[in-house]
């Protein structure tokens, strides 16, 4: 195309010389300060980007007591799940994943930097994290992938997180196989976060409690009773795990709700003695047990919401993106670098490079 032509046509071919000339220095006036615009708010995203990278991390988003509404824990949700929904795990993350970071910072021991417990051969950190994920393989947090794990920064932890849920043969992905196993066609979300927190401790374990959930019914104590940790759980590790799976139950009930672990003194369910949630066999439900145990107090960490809003963590609604931490181990090396020296530049609460 003869691009004077198409200038002309443009301007139209039947305009006086003149009125065309006028009009051409019109638009080229408007173009030129159209320009100078573009380029003060190009210098002003400059400035906004120097500001990031010298201040300390800053959300601008609506504080946690935002999370007082329903998140997919507790009474008033009416949410329902497709079982067999190729989008069923992501979807579950994304609309649940507040509720998520408050139930695992509950139930969970959150480790800044990985720790080798007694007994085992991954490093664990954050909130029960044994694995790194990097361009969507797993390695186990040991040797160079321990050491990366030392650099990580809370967002890149609680990115880690989503890929381990996201993860083929984790969690969600068990929980979804044994649903379809069983026959469930849908599942509402405080039943799905029930059976996320009980499979996120123990995955080999979460087909033997949804099969008896099936088995249950509609019965209210068998359905709580699915939850309780038998022999697929070693002796010395029972008592622990029926302490979280009595708030599994209570969860996937609706008696306990998103703000009742916000309010929580994080590992504060450790402390709630076993023979009063569960007796002869039976997890308890009675509304008095139920305030017993939110009235446990760990008194020596801080509160669930108050460790969320901490300097250290600042996670109230961030919803992290997997596609950010997708890169190869070289990558990763650079990215820690340059978050050691400040360098790294929050937007729209996704990474991005300075």
């Amino acid at each position: 195309m003869n691009i004077k032509n198409s200038k002309s046509q443009k301007l139209g071919p039947n305009m006086p010389e003149k009125l065309k000339l006028w009009t051409a220095y019109v638009l080229f006036a408007c173009m030129s300060i159209g320009g100078i615009k573009i380029v003060q708010n190009l210098n002003n995203s400059k400035s906004t980007s120097t500001e990031l990278i010298k201040e300390p991390i800053q959300n601008n988003e609506p504080h946690i007591e935002s999370m007082a509404e329903p998140q997919g824990i507790g009474e008033g949700i009416t949410g329902l799940y497709d079982v067999a929904d190729s989008n069923f795990k992501i979807n579950f993350i994304n609309d649940n994943w507040n509720a998520i970071v408050a139930g695992l910072l509950e139930f969970e021991t959150y480790f800044e930097k990985p720790h080798l417990n007694r007994g085992e051969s991954r490093y664990t950190y954050g909130p029960g994290l044994t694995w790194v994920y990097i361009d969507g393989k797993q390695y186990p947090c040991t040797g160079k992938y321990k050491v990366m794990a030392d650099n990580f920064s809370s967002e890149q932890i609680w990115d880690q997180v989503k890929q381990h849920c996201l993860r083929n043969g984790e969690a969600l992905d068990r929980i979804q196989t044994a649903l379809i196993k069983n026959d469930f066609s849908e599942i509402s979300q405080k039943q799905l976060l029930g059976l996320f927190f009980a499979a996120y401790q123990s995955p080999g374990a979460i087909g033997g409690i949804i099969k008896r959930l099936k088995e249950a019914g509609d019965d209210e104590q068998k359905i709580v009773d699915s939850f309780i940790a038998g022999r697929e759980i070693n002796r010395k590790w029972r008592t622990g795990t029926n302490k979280r799976r009595w708030w599994c139950a209570m969860i996937y009930i609706g008696k306990i709700t998103v703000d009742d672990i916000l309010f929580m003194d994080r590992d504060a369910f450790t402390s709630i003695k076993i023979d009063k949630i569960h007796k002869s066999g039976h997890f308890i439900t009675d509304n008095s047990t139920v305030d017993y145990a939110l009235d446990r107090n760990n008194f020596n960490t801080e509160t669930v919401q108050e460790f969320m809003k901490s300097e250290s963590q600042n996670i109230a609604y961030q919803k992290i993106k997997t596609s950010n931490f997708n890169r190869g181990i070289q990558k990763i090396k650079e990215l820690n670098k340059r978050h050691k020296e400040d360098m790294f530049v929050y937007t729209d609460n996704e990474h991005t490079m300075a």
